[in-house]
C-alpha cells in the first residue's frame, strides 16, 4: 500500500543538454520504523514503477505513475509485512535499479 509520495522537480526546463532517457541519478532506501522511504531522481519525465519484492519474487508493495524529471520520494507502509529479506526495484524509462533490504520486527 502506498501511503504518500512527495515530488520536487529540480530539472531546468531550459537546459538543452542531451541526456540518456530517464537515467536515474540516485536510488536511496531508508526504513523509518514501520515505513519504507524510497528516494530517487529522474533526469527526464517517464513512467515510474517502484516495487518491494520478496526473496521468492512476490510483489509485496508497488507504486506506478508517470513522473516528471526531478527528485521523488515514495513511502510504503511495512506494518503488515513480515520480517525477511526483500528487494526494492525501481524502473523508469531506461533506469533499472535495485537494492536489497532486510526487515526485522
Amino acid at each position: 500500500m502506498l501511503l504518500s509520495k512527495e515530488r520536487s522537480a529540480t530539472a531546468d526546463p531550459t537546459d538543452a543538454t542531451p541526456q540518456a532517457p530517464s537515467a536515474s541519478k540516485s536510488l536511496n532506501v531508508v526504513k523509518h520504523g514501520s515505513m519504507l522511504e524510497v528516494n530517487y531522481t529522474l533526469s527526464q519525465s517517464a513512467p515510474a514503477e517502484i516495487q518491494l519484492v520478496s526473496i521468492k519474487g512476490k510483489t509485496i508493495r508497488m507504486f506506478s505513475e508517470h513522473q516528471s524529471a526531478g527528485s521523488h520520494t515514495a513511502h510504503f507502509d511495512l506494518s503488515n509485512v513480515p520480517a525477511g529479506v526483500y528487494m526494492v526495484k525501481a524502473k523508469a524509462g531506461s533506469m533499472n535499479a535495485s537494492k536489497m533490504i532486510q526487515l526485522t520486527k
